[in-house]
């Protein structure tokens, strides 16, 4: 009796990416999320003819040479142009704990000159400058390939020209599920893109005047906002932690201690925190926050966190 060997169907694994393929993948991932991004915008209020008679829109500008320092032109229809807009991907690993500010700054560094051409650009046409940052943890073939691949968006802007060292706003939204609710119901593209801080105390004697009702405090801020006004605010180092943790909690509920811990330093432990979490709790600051319970969602009150800032 003759035996015949086994045949099994082994299905051809695909040959190892060229650089030339990588630098193609890169350029297919990056139109992705900026088609992505145009959809998230012009889908605001803010671009819906219904609403405004000056819908936004994002237009590709003739200059300068594709790819170089701006990859989209946002300007109202028969009006103002509102930004210049550079759009950028990059890959982090999924074991990467880089804070997506400290990628972002990474970005902005790489971009060189190429930030101060993009922030010249836009004040010549006395518009905001934006850096639109989608970062995917996927590997770059997988997200080359499959076009449900998530992102998640960093962006910074402004109006002054100073490269990295220009004032600027900045916002976190770990998807683009996430942008479009804080984008859709905007109308106005400068109640988003805007610089928050805190008026500067003046030490010169002021003329007395009438004492005014106090204004109400300024709420659904961005994360970008909030992140300014948190930064520049006299708060302790603990209580920032705990806040900025906070801005970045994700829908599910979790542990405090492993959301915080990328946020702890020198001279703020987890005893610290957990001061500054029941602290703030108490003051109305943080919502959600239960004593002895294992997993939270936690969120922050925007009024009472402007209240705590102005009087600390």
């Amino acid at each position: 009796m003759t035996h015949h060997p086994l045949k099994i169907n082994r299905p051809v694994l695909a040959p190892a990416w060229t650089e030339q393929d990588m630098k193609t993948a890169t350029t297919r991932i990056h139109n992705r999320f900026q088609g992505l991004l145009i959809s998230v915008i012009e889908s605001a209020r803010w671009g819906n003819f219904h609403e405004t008679p000056h819908p936004l829109e994002a237009h590709h500008p003739q200059w300068p040479d594709p790819g170089k320092y701006c990859d989209l032109i946002l300007a109202k229809r028969d009006a103002e142009v509102v930004a210049a807009l550079e759009v950028k991907t990059r890959y982090v690993k999924l074991e990467d704990v880089s804070k997506p500010y400290d990628v972002m700054g990474q970005v902005l560094e790489g971009m060189g000159s190429r930030l101060l051409e993009l922030q010249q650009a836009a004040q010549s046409a006395d518009a905001l400058w934006i850096v639109a940052l989608g970062i995917y943890r996927a590997p770059p073939q997988s997200t080359t390939l499959h076009h449900a691949q998530p992102f998640s968006v960093f962006m910074v802007w402004g109006r002054n020209v100073g490269g990295m060292h220009t004032p600027m706003g900045r916002g976190f939204w770990s998807s683009l599920a996430e942008l479009d609710r804080a984008m859709s119901g905007m109308v106005n593209p400068y109640d988003f893109f805007s610089v928050v801080s805190l008026p500067k105390k003046v030490s010169q004697p002021q003329l007395v005047t009438p004492p005014q009702p106090a204004p109400p405090p300024q709420v659904d801020m961005t994360s970008g906002q909030l992140i300014e006004l948190i930064r520049t605010s006299g708060l302790t180092k603990a209580q920032k932690a705990v806040l900025n943790c906070v801005l970045e909690w994700p829908y599910e509920p979790t542990t405090f201690i492993s959301q915080i811990e990328p946020w702890l330093e020198d001279g703020v432990g987890k005893t610290t925190v957990r001061c500054a979490l029941r602290e703030l709790a108490e003051l109305g600051v943080i919502r959600g926050y239960t004593k002895r319970a294992h997993k939270l969602k936690l969120r922050i009150n925007q009024a009472e966190l402007i209240k705590l800032i102005e009087n600390s």
